[in-house]
């Protein structure tokens, strides 16, 4: 399973809360997920991406990437059900000639199309397509490798094959499927789980900073195991767990 495309939206918007339902009724593959611009989880997502905390437009993150304005409806409806993929072949016009029109719309949604008190709640069938803070938590793999022959580099493709984001550090930079593979120790909030690859040797330089991102649970991949680390940690109120991630995730025990 790829990973699912996201849309961010102004949740009070009337315009922006039909185009969700015009999505939504044509995402026959289930292909996108949806948050409001002012929910916790939209602006946790934007977070990630600084300089794109705009409401005056609808937002796409798809593949790690961020599209704005007439560029994100335009790659929404190439995965569209029907005929509407065909409008795709707009991109070939320039961005800022798209995008007068859009902003066009834009600044006068509120004044055409009217405005709600509070974000749209979606019906009980249609929650599965809105993100929560539960299913947006992040995975980070600790010694991620190009390597294909890694067992890091495997758990990457995997990870990502079954929808989950993904943080990479390595040795080395890198990229692995759609993840780029840092040398740095980024800020990540709501970090949910760590998979551990890093040799016991290297990893008492990360457990500062492991620590101070608090994840939920570490995971001591074979041949990372490392006792007195993972001794450490449990103090803290972070469960260490020696097993192999490639296995939990085989057995939908991730």
């Amino acid at each position: 399973m790829k990973s699912k495309s996201v849309v961010l939206f102004d949740g009070v918007c009337n315009l922006c809360n039909g185009f969700v339902q015009f999505i939504i009724r044509r995402d026959k593959k289930d292909r996108f997920r949806f948050a409001s611009l002012q929910s916790p989880e939209g602006q946790e997502l934007l977070s990630e991406f600084p300089g794109n905390e705009s409401l005056k437009t609808i937002i796409l993150i798809e593949d790690g990437r961020v599209y704005k304005r007439s560029t994100a409806a335009l790659r929404v409806a190439r995965k569209l059900s029907g005929f509407w993929p065909a409008f795709y072949g707009l991109i070939i016009i320039p961005a800022p000639l798209r995008d007068y029109m859009y902003n066009i719309v834009a600044r006068n949604r509120y004044r055409w199309f009217g405005k709600k008190q509070e974000c749209m709640i979606p019906t009980p069938e249609l929650k599965a397509k809105f993100l929560t803070m539960k299913n947006i938590k992040k995975t980070l793999v600790l010694g991620a490798s190009e390597n294909p022959d890694r067992y890091s580099n495997k758990a990457i493709h995997r990870l990502r094959e079954k929808g989950h984001e993904v943080i990479a550090i390595g040795r080395k930079k890198g990229r692995v499927a759609d993840v780029d593979i840092t040398t740095e120790r980024p800020i990540i909030r709501n970090l949910d789980t760590v998979t551990m690859y890093l040799n016991p040797a290297h990893q008492d330089e990360y457990l500062d900073y492991l620590l101070s991102l608090k994840p939920r649970r570490i995971i001591f991949n074979p041949g990372a195991e490392n006792p007195a680390m993972e001794a450490r940690i449990q103090s803290e109120g972070i469960a260490p767990i020696e097993a192999c991630t490639l296995v939990m995730l085989s057995t939908n025990q991730f």
